[in-house]
């Protein structure tokens, strides 16, 4: 064997590298393209924005339920108000990584953006507390989608070192978000404006669709995209 790898010119150890290489390129064509700086950048600040929305909207029902009881003409916890968004919001973050790989980052965003924009309208206007928690379950898959997409992103972008920071600082955007619910639900409760607490959602949205999607258009131009077939079909883990 050495003296034929001699006479063809290979050194005794290396006859596996070729096809070493050849097993080995296929992995590059997943890699995912790389954002610029800049990009990122506004990318990241629109995932803030989305975090911060998405925790008032997760907390503020709380913060008016004793005013709305009225108007809604019925007595029960505020409970479900808090967690049928928290079980919309929850039941999508791992789904919509499977879907971005089929329908593409940008279209998984936006269709979580529409989501929560159309269902932050309707639930604002329930009559009754039931038909509010459940049009908020929609609410919240919405807003589950645009995080799930946004921390995705954020992670696969990043570099070893700035990663830890980057999410860190979504975790905060998350804190505050809880924060400011109580203080400016509590606020418009007050004034009898409960259901501008709900709301006020809606253009807060305005900023992650702007400042997210031209990172997620240049993903979707620059990406390798497979047949779609063979995209929904694909259950590689």
């Amino acid at each position: 064997m050495d003296m034929e790898n001699h006479k063809a010119g290979v050194e005794p150890g290396t006859e596996k590298l070729g096809e070493l290489d050849v097993k080995a390129n296929p992995i590059t064509e997943d890699i995912a393209p790389r954002i610029s700086k800049p990009l990122m950048a506004l990318f990241y600040a629109g995932a803030v924005v989305c975090i911060f929305v998405a925790s008032i909207e997760a907390i503020i029902p709380a913060s008016f339920f004793v005013q709305a009881v009225g108007p809604w003409g019925v007595a029960t916890s505020s409970l479900w108000m808090l967690a049928a968004y928290l079980i919309g919001y929850v039941a999508m973050i791992l789904p919509t990584r499977r879907l971005a790989d089929i329908f593409g980052q940008l279209a998984m965003f936006w269709t979580g953006l529409v989501f929560f924009v159309v269902f932050t309208g309707v639930s604002g206007n329930a009559s009754v507390a039931s038909t509010f928690a459940v049009l908020r379950a929609f609410q919240g898959a919405g807003a589950g989608m645009m995080t799930s997409v946004c921390m995705y992103v954020v992670g696969e972008q990043a570099s070893d070192r700035s990663r830890a920071l980057l999410v860190s600082g979504l975790a905060l955007a998350q804190l505050c978000g809880i924060g400011a619910a109580h203080a400016l639900g509590g606020r418009l409760a007050m004034d009898g404006k409960f259901r501008w607490a709900i709301y006020i959602a809606a253009p807060l949205a305005a900023a992650p669709a702007l400042l997210c999607t031209p990172a997620l258009l240049r993903c979707s131009c620059t990406s390798n995209r497979e047949p779609f077939g063979s995209r929904l079909f694909k259950y590689d883990i």
